[in-house]
């Protein structure tokens, strides 16, 4: 008897923790950057779905990425004109929304977007 006390205390005890690490939750964000502009090529720095930093050294405008999961609650895309003239634009669209854009004109010019929802 005296083995099944604590046997017990001890199953109780750990049915009440979550013994699993702490993952990110899904809220349901949908999110769409994009980057547009009169300049044709651009480089891009971002946050991804997960929360973490990644880069791409050139893509061709126009440019969107799509997540229909996004896991952190800051949102951040910037992107640098890659040409020595034109506009740059980057948009943030949270559920369907455009919730921040902005423009830069010229050359090897930085325009930069963020939202935290």
């Amino acid at each position: 008897m005296r083995l099944v006390i604590p046997v017990l205390l001890i199953a109780v005890v750990l049915s009440g923790c979550s013994c699993e690490p702490d993952t990110p939750k899904y809220d349901g964000a949908e999110v769409i950057y994009e980057v547009k502009g009169t300049a044709m090529a651009a480089s891009i720095t971002m946050t991804n779905n997960t929360g973490g930093t990644e880069q791409i050294s050139r893509v061709y405008l126009p440019w969107s990425i799509y997540y229909d999961e996004f896991h952190t609650d800051f949102l951040y895309i910037s992107a640098q004109n890659k040409m020595d003239v034109g506009t740059i634009t980057t948009n943030i669209y949270y559920n369907g929304v455009l919730v921040k854009s902005s423009t830069s004109k010229g050359s090897h010019v930085i325009s930069t977007s963020s939202f935290r929802k």
